[in-house]
């Protein structure tokens, strides 16, 4: 059963990595290093991700936020915004 789970989350990943474009991701990856500050805004279970992906960067020493904290500093020049959205 566990095989069988593990099995499909790997084939369920690999066909959304498969879509994702090259340039593209250089592209956003280019934002991220660049930027001054990265917020991330969502809501539902993507913004639960957004805000998963906004922790994981801070560990990276990538200062970013979750739109809407109150101690959030203000956005400003240089900053990178990422609005999430799911498929609706």
């Amino acid at each position: 059963m566990c095989r069988e789970i593990k099995s499909r989350i790997l084939r369920e990943l690999n066909t959304v990595l498969d879509a994702v474009d090259e340039d593209e991701l250089q592209q956003f990856l280019a934002a991220l290093a660049e930027a001054k500050k990265v917020f991330f805004c969502g809501v539902g279970r993507v913004g639960l991700m957004a805000s998963i992906c906004a922790k994981r960067l801070n560990h990276l020493k990538i200062q970013s936020f979750v739109v809407g904290e109150t101690t959030n500093p203000p956005i400003g020049v240089g900053d990178l915004l990422v609005a999430c959205c799911g498929p609706g």
